[in-house]
């Protein structure tokens, strides 16, 4: 409903998968915009708009449920803002 994976074993590893997987595609648009003569302010927003919005919605339902290694994935994508 909230557009959360969650498998039968409630391991979010496949949400945090697809997560990771359009953060790192997000990060490639921004790349182009980069070469593109975009300020690094304006991609900074642009980047806390998209990346860290869809990072955290609905984090308080499938956080909880959420593996170390995966935790460190999302931090370290969390961490180039």
């Amino acid at each position: 409903m909230l557009g959360v994976v969650i498998a039968n074993d409630f391991s979010v590893s496949q949400h945090v998968q697809q997560l990771v997987t359009s953060s790192t595609q997000t990060n490639y648009s921004l790349q182009v915009l980069r070469c593109h003569r975009l300020d690094n302010a304006a991609l900074q927003h642009v980047y806390r708009a998209i990346v860290i919005a869809r990072l955290t919605y609905a984090a308080s339902v499938w956080r909880g449920f959420i593996k170390a290694s995966d935790r460190q994935r999302i931090n370290s994508v969390m961490d180039r803002a």
